[in-house]
């Protein structure tokens, strides 16, 4: 509730304007609340003073603006269709026979770049449905929580014009980069599975996935989903997530579990169901891939190919302390913005020719540098801190 979009309105409806003690309230009286959000019907009978059927429990608490009047629960609250620049996509989530009543603790995360915006559950057999604000160049990733029985489990993803965009049943798997108001991804659906031979469920790790687009997916393995504070242990052997992918070269950047790394690995399918990166026959932690092209790209034009006749790089990735940018010719000028995966710049910095970026201050985790030059056109290199 208190993570509600709608928070304030629902504040609102529980404020009148005036100085009500509970001397001054009748049975039937109506009160219009603030703003006139509405209107609170004030009963008085046997079993005492209700405010739109909320019971009062505590009267007459002097404040310095007003009286306080305590309720044992909400009033009832009529909440508004969400609606963002592209309207709002329906999430229906169902629960079959056979198992618990319900989704016995496992959950429903939706997040648009990053930041949670619903999180739900079910309480019976059957299907429900909510919906979620969508706007126009964000990222929705749908993360199935699985607290067990997600055989009968099941998920799908609406779109404002009533087009299933996602779907996911019999333990449904969890869905990164879904993009309202646009046409689809121009390359697809990939698939990837992550392994863990010690069934500790790559325990502190992630990965970023990366397409010419910009991020896709920051797929993470410990969210603090209970709300305490520290990260969930969730362990597993296999778990398969689906992102979308544009054409052109994508980027797979791992941020080592630290639970026994090298019992770790992951493999990735094309959309046409093809293994095309299998990364689970290593004694080693899983590395990151760079620039695998799934889709190749069917954009050309003069400026991209004079803008690809020198290669920069960043040497070496995974990055500790310093990284180099590499491919400038002597004189080339240059300015770089490293950003972090909520799109925030966390560091800044220009030079001339091959040069050293100083990320010592930085966060590990997965960044995007934005490299800028003034003959040719800006570039999106990524790397890992660690």
């Amino acid at each position: 509730m208190l993570g509600s979009q709608f928070i304030d309105n629902i504040l609102d409806a529980h404020i009148v304007p005036g100085v009500y003690e509970s001397t001054d309230l009748f049975n039937g009286m109506n009160l219009a609340s603030y703003d006139n959000s509405g209107t609170v019907n004030i009963t008085i009978d046997d079993n005492g003073v209700q405010a739109n059927t909320a019971p009062v429990i505590q009267a007459d608490m002097l404040a310095y603006n007003g009286v306080v009047h305590s309720l044992s629960e909400v009033m009832p609250f009529d909440f508004p269709d969400p609606e963002g620049t592209c309207g709002a996509w329906t999430v229906t989530m169902t629960c079959g026979n056979g198992g618990p009543n319900g989704w016995e603790g496992s959950s429903l995360h939706v997040f648009a770049n990053g930041s949670q915006i619903a999180a739900e559950t079910m309480m019976t057999v059957g299907s429900e449905s909510f919906s979620i604000p969508v706007d126009e160049g964000s990222r929705i990733d749908v993360v199935y929580n699985n607290a067990g029985w997600g055989q009968y489990h099941g998920y799908s993803v609406t779109d404002q014009n009533g087009t299933i965009v996602f779907s996911s049943s019999g333990t449904p798997i969890s869905v990164y980069g879904l993009n309202p108001c646009e046409e689809e991804p121009s390359c697809g659906l990939i698939e990837i599975t992550f392994t863990d031979n010690s069934y500790d469920g790559w325990y502190g790790g992630n990965m970023g996935v990366f397409s010419e687009s910009g991020l896709e997916a920051n797929i993470f393995f410990n969210p603090d989903f209970d709300g305490d504070g520290y990260a969930d242990y969730q362990g597993f052997s296999t778990r398969t997530v689906m992102v979308t992918v544009e054409e052109g070269e994508v980027d797979f950047l791992v941020s080592s579990p630290v639970v026994y790394p090298t019992q770790c690995g992951y493999t990735v399918k094309n959309p046409e169901g093809d293994i095309i990166i299998d990364e689970t026959n290593t004694n080693e932690a899983p590395p990151s891939t760079l620039n695998y092209v799934i889709c190749e790209s069917t954009a050309s034009s003069v400026t991209e190919a004079e803008s690809t006749d020198r290669s920069i790089s960043i040497f070496p990735n995974p990055v500790f302390t310093t990284a180099q940018l590499q491919g400038f010719r002597a004189d080339d000028a240059w300015e770089v913005d490293i950003l972090n995966l909520q799109g925030q710049v966390v560091h800044q910095q220009s030079g001339v020719g091959n040069g050293n970026l100083d990320v010592s201050n930085i966060p590990d985790g997965i960044y995007a540098v934005q490299l800028k030059q003034s003959d040719s056109d800006t570039q999106v290199l990524r790397f890992l801190k660690n």
